[in-house]
């Protein structure tokens, strides 16, 4: 209990004490980080938040992914404080507005015109409000999570969304050519679009992508990308950019303005001159502060290669773990986007959620902040990466011992 209370303060009765459920199997996010690190911040430094007690945490949270370059970065806080002094909102685009758009149309592939949010979630909505428009269809087809939106919360039963919805979307358990071509079969002429996360593991090569971009279009369905998540970190332009297909629209948001809250929809402009039509608007859309950060963001990434950066270390992060989980004798591995590993079990003896649970938790005892993906940072430094894999290693010896000890491997 001393080395508990050593590292993690005031805080040590939460980390210690005995979870009810073993197991992150059915939590959400929020729920595995309440569960295994109760964490009372009061800010954050690069890649790191920090307790109300001064003791750091290695973050790869990272915002739910919105901090890409790190809390507090110089850049960004100077030409915030700059556009502080000016305006914050006017209701109507200013010259940030103009300088931003110049940038996306610049260096996003499918982006003729835009249209700026602030929730991601706000971002897919309107892109599959848009596309039911243009359409005259009303079913979506979808692959990942898009947000807490109704449309998309119906694929997960959620309470409180009305059962009509959920007759209006289906999900892809994975993205294949044979599962996109079934469903567009067995909904004829129904499907106003397909919204995909690229990040989505496994992820498609750039042949899968085509095809199942052939198949949409010959249905007379939008090809929608949801790059909330893989925008600016896969590439300045996304998923799109990477593998060199461009879809009708897509929606940007998380890292756009390095955690300020903004979101974009945009895409060709034979759809987007549509996008005031839907009446899809918010007070703060056009608000100054985010809009400046995000055009530092994009310079920032774009002169510093931080695309590069970020898959290189999350390329030795898998590596290492590789090796790790080859000495240990453990079927798992960190996948997805090197930029953005997520953990993985593969070994039967133990649910899927109890290996999980048994290594988010080691990472925490190492103050080190996940709920098993690994959202890196511009900030992080090559030694915190060395650290990570410690605790990684000493949370497969928690796995070891777990699957020694079960029934299942008697």
């Amino acid at each position: 209990m001393n080395l508990i209370h050593r590292l993690f303060g005031r805080n040590a009765e939460e980390v210690a004490r005995p979870s009810k459920q073993q197991s992150t199997a059915g939590l959400t996010t929020e729920e595995v980080l309440a569960q295994i690190l109760s964490l009372k911040l009061k800010g954050g430094s690069g890649g790191y938040v920090i307790d109300t007690d001064g003791v750091r945490y290695l973050d790869l949270v990272s915002a739910w992914g919105a901090n890409l370059l790190g809390y507090g970065y110089p850049r960004i806080a100077k030409a915030m404080a700059a556009q502080a002094w000016k305006h914050a909102n006017l209701g109507v685009a200013g010259p940030d507005y103009h300088t931003l758009r110049d940038l996306l149309l610049r260096h996003i592939p499918c982006a003729e015109e835009i249209h700026l949010l602030k929730n991601g979630s706000d971002a897919t909505a309107a892109a599959v409000r848009l596309a039911r428009y243009v359409t005259g269809r009303e079913k979506i087809l979808h692959r990942g999570y898009h947000g807490a939106q109704d449309w998309c919360m119906a694929s997960y039963a959620c309470p409180g969304v009305p059962k009509s919805q959920r007759e209006q979307i289906i999900s892809l358990n994975s993205l294949e050519c044979d599962g996109v071509r079934q469903a567009l079969a067995d909904n004829p002429g129904e499907i106003a679009c397909l919204i995909l996360d690229p990040f989505c593991w496994p992820i498609p090569d750039r042949e899968v992508m085509l095809e199942i971009q052939d198949l949409v279009c010959r249905d007379g369905a939008l090809l929608i990308f949801d790059e909330v998540v893989s925008g600016l970190r896969a590439a300045v332009g996304g998923m799109q950019e990477a593998w060199g297909v461009t879809p009708d629209l897509a929606c940007f948001g998380k890292g756009l303005a390095n955690g300020m809250p903004l979101s974009v929809l945009l895409g060709r402009e034979q759809w987007m001159r549509h996008v005031l039509t839907i009446n899809y608007s918010l007070t703060f859309r056009l608000e100054a502060m985010s809009a400046v950060a995000a055009i530092e963001t994009i310079r920032e990434v774009k002169e510093r290669n931080v695309c590069a950066d970020l898959a290189r270390k999350g390329r030795i992060l898998k590596e290492a773990y590789a090796e790790l989980c080859k000495t240990y004798g453990i079927a798992s591995a960190l996948v997805g986007h090197d930029s953005r590993p997520q953990l993985e079990f593969f070994d039967e003896r133990l649910q899927k959620g109890t290996c999980n649970y048994l290594v988010i938790k080691e990472l925490a005892r190492n103050r080190i902040c996940t709920y098993g993906t690994f959202s890196l940072c511009y900030a992080h430094t090559d030694k915190d990466i060395r650290s990570v894999i410690r605790a990684l290693e000493h949370g497969l010896q928690k796995v070891s011992t777990a699957l020694r000890e079960s029934p299942a491997t008697a």
